[in-house]
């Protein structure tokens, strides 16, 4: 059963504010929905950053800059009534911060609601086109002139979805079969790297969940290229949580020693859970050690 989206709101706001924080996070124990929300919410934090200079007189905590981000993209994209837009929002920042909170949320969403002129001018401001502080903005048109634009508007872009596939050529071809069935498109990048476009919930296959599928960057792939791992060699992978690049070795090469560290104790368990789903394709059990 789905969850209410004030509880989507309040969960994901809170992992906004963990990576605002500049800790280490994943989003592994975000539902899909509010993957979702996560990521719509981080692309308009730019322009919540404009509104709320606008209306306010001094900068909101980031709790409700949260809320208010994904509520943003959620009025833009018509994905529910604007109505429940402002009541989900306000009982989010409710059980995040308290009632006092709420009624700035409420009133900055009805004052976007009310005031269509003032909305499109807050999309004047480059901060809010681009998705990016002034600083940034300045120093990318310095460093690439000809390019600035090009480059600034990868920000409003959706990531691309990049899979590891480990197994035979018969669950590689069952795989693809079945997706481009549902109507998506795949593009090889590699011997076992594949985008998978439009993206989707892919983490809820039977494919991932056997261990057959991995999300990984195509850049974090390429350590299968960089390092050529022979018999016997012991190998340490530092920094190692999740573990991308720890199961790509360990599903590609045969009878060599690896130790996986990292100083993250919760990432680390992430990690090991990881390992669960995926043993049956490693040719080596990776040793994972937390770092004091």
């Amino acid at each position: 059963m789905n969850n209410p989206l004030w509880v989507d709101i309040k969960q994901t706001t809170k992992q906004i504010c963990f990576v605002m924080k500049k800790k280490n996070c994943s989003l592994f124990d975000l539902t899909s929905h509010q993957k979702f929300l996560f990521f719509i919410g981080l692309r308009k934090w730019g322009l919540t950053i404009v509104r709320t200079k606008r209306i306010c007189k001094s900068v909101p905590s980031t709790e409700i800059l949260s809320v208010l981000s994904i509520a943003f993209a959620l009025i833009e994209k018509k994905r529910y009534s604007d109505f429940t837009i402002v009541d989900q929002s306000v009982k989010a920042i409710k059980k995040l911060v308290g009632k006092k909170p709420s009624s700035l949320v409420n009133y900055i969403l009805r004052n976007t609601i009310d005031n269509e002129q003032k909305v499109k001018e807050d999309y004047i401001s480059n901060i809010s086109l681009w998705n990016s502080p002034t600083w940034w903005i300045n120093r990318v048109k310095k460093d690439y002139p000809k390019k600035f634009k090009s480059i600034l508007e990868i920000n409003s872009l959706s990531p691309p979805l990049t899979i590891r596939i480990t197994g035979s050529e018969k669950v590689k071809n069952n795989f693809f079969t079945k997706i481009v069935s549902e109507g998506k498109n795949f593009y090889e990048l590699g011997k076992n790297s594949f985008s998978i476009v439009p993206p989707f919930d892919i983490c809820s296959t039977s494919h991932f969940q056997e261990g057959l599928i991995s999300i990984q960057d195509v850049s974090a792939q390429r350590i299968l290229e960089i390092v050529k791992i022979k018999e016997g060699m012991n190998v340490l992978d530092a920094c190692a949580a999740p573990g991308g690049k720890t199961f790509a070795l360990a599903s590609n090469f045969k009878s060599f020693n690896l130790v996986s560290n990292d100083i993250s104790k919760e990432r680390v368990k992430k990690m090991e859970k990881d390992i669960e789903r995926q043993k049956k394709f490693l040719n080596v059990y990776p040793k994972t050690i937390v770092s004091d």
